[in-house]
């Protein structure tokens, strides 16, 4: 073999190793915001490292506290939590859960109902 294509093979191996570490960019953050059908603002953040932390917050404008809402969150379409919330004195609530990364895209998708007044608030982020 030729001092040349042995080279060639070596450079492409490298290239070839190299490439997935610098591809793979495990430390991704997505924010996405909006307001659910009564004027409450919502905020989903997903950051992945190994795992995909999904953060997920309300705050209800005429600070709506004791109100009780019944969250169900989704991870490419499968359900990974179901469960209510009770806002607070400021009329807020937060869920922090995490799950598997996959190969992909994952796509995290939240809707929570606040059963005193009926507000539905969708969210949805993909990271």
């Amino acid at each position: 073999m030729s001092a040349f294509i042995r080279s060639c093979l070596v450079a492409i191996l490298a290239l070839t190793l190299a490439a997935p570490a610098a591809l793979a960019n495990d430390d991704v953050e997505v924010t996405k915001t909006g307001h659910g059908t009564m004027g409450s603002v919502w905020k989903l953040e997903l950051d992945r490292e190994h795992r995909i932390e999904v953060d997920f917050e309300v705050n209800s404008p005429n600070k709506r506290a004791g109100h009780v809402w019944r969250i169900v969150m989704r991870h490419n379409g499968t359900v990974f939590f179901r469960g209510t919330r009770i806002a607070d004195h400021e009329g807020e609530f937060e869920v922090d859960k995490t799950v598997a990364n996959v190969a992909g895209p994952d796509a995290i998708r939240v809707r929570a109902v606040d059963r005193s007044n009926g507000e539905i608030v969708k969210a949805a982020a993909t990271i």
